[in-house]
This record gives C-alpha cells, sequence and structure tokens, in this order.
C-alpha cells in the first residue's frame, strides 16, 4: 500500500508537471557538473557508460537545477533502455549563438546546447513525431510521460528541446537552454 501510495504520488506530480509546466525556480548555475551526475542515472548492473565532452569555457544558465536534473534523467534512462546490450551514451555541452537566420521557435541570443545520444536501433519515423506527447510509449511498464514533462520543462524555461533519429543508428535529444543575462 505504501508503494502504491508513492507511486501515487510521482504520477499526479508528472502529470501537473505536463499539465502546468511545473515552473521552474531559476538560479544560476554551471551546468557541468549537473552534466558529469549523467552515470548516476544508470542503473546497476548494466554495461552501459558516458562519455563527455563539455567545454570548459561553457556559460551559466538561470534554471531550476531540479528540473533540469529530471530531464537528463529521463533522457539517459530512456538511452540506456534504447541499448539492452550496453553501449555508450554521449553527453556533449557546448555554447551556441541563436539567430533569426536559424529560424528557430526561440528568441535569439546566448545558449548552452546540450546533447544526448545514444547508440541504439533509433526511433522510427512513425514514432518520431509523438514522442514527446502525454502517454505515448512503445513500452509497456512504462507511462509515457518523461519526455513530456522534459518537453514542458525545457519549454517553461523559455529553451528548446528536440530529437534527431536514424533509425538503426542512433537517436540523440538537443537541448538548447538560455545563457544567464549576467
Amino acid at each position: 500500500a505504501e508503494k502504491a501510495g508513492l507511486r501515487a504520488k510521482e504520477l499526479t506530480h508528472l502529470l501537473i508537471s505536463v499539465a502546468k509546466g511545473g515552473y521552474p525556480v531559476r538560479k544560476v548555475t554551471g551546468l557541468a557538473n549537473l552534466l558529469r551526475e549523467a552515470e548516476g542515472f544508470i542503473p546497476g548492473g548494466r554495461n552501459v557508460k558516458v562519455d563527455h565532452v563539455i567545454a570548459e569555457d561553457l556559460w551559466p544558465t538561470e534554471v531550476d537545477e531540479g528540473q533540469i536534473r529530471q530531464v537528463l534523467q529521463h533522457i539517459v534512462q530512456n538511452a540506456v533502455e534504447a541499448m539492452p546490450g550496453g553501449g555508450t551514451i554521449d553527453v556533449h555541452a557546448g555554447n551556441a549563438i541563436v539567430e533569426a537566420s536559424d529560424r528557430l521557435p526561440i528568441k535569439e541570443g546566448r545558449y548552452v546546447k546540450i546533447s544526448i545520444r545514444d547508440h541504439g536501433p533509433g526511433i522510427s519515423e512513425e514514432h518520431l513525431s509523438k514522442i514527446f506527447d502525454p502517454y505515448f510509449t512503445t513500452k509497456e511498464s512504462r507511462r509515457g510521460l518523461g519526455l513530456a514533462v522534459s518537453y514542458a520543462i525545457i519549454r517553461n524555461h523559455e529553451g528548446l528541446i528536440r530529437v534527431e533519429s536514424r533509425e538503426g543508428h542512433f537517436s540523440a535529444f538537443h537541448i538548447l537552454l538560455p545563457a544567464a543575462k549576467e
């Protein structure tokens, strides 16, 4: 009964995050250490390692650290599940300038770009357009809220999350978060 209550609490929190967006409580944060925590999101007994490439001059961002940690956790867990036989997850971060000519649905300016790539089978074309939809999942044991929550969190940080995939080769999630103004 206690486990069921805790699961219900977690599910309710996820649903609120999708519905309301769970507005972030932001503070200026360097993301390098948070990105290095990615290995901690890998369940024990999995033959998965993380390869980090993080720019030394990575700009600070103004984010809700707990919410960004949740986004990273959802993406890393999906990457681990995509490689049941093991493999490497690439976590890259660098600075980026978004200009009007980029035609992205975010404001022009300075951003930190995070890319998380697995080397699994990729996402089918049929599923690619649905992965950020609430309750969409290809796994019976899942609720299909992790990526929907991640999308809402990044949107509420005035950022952008996109997916790139090549079936049979990889999936990569690219996140742009505004750099701190100061």
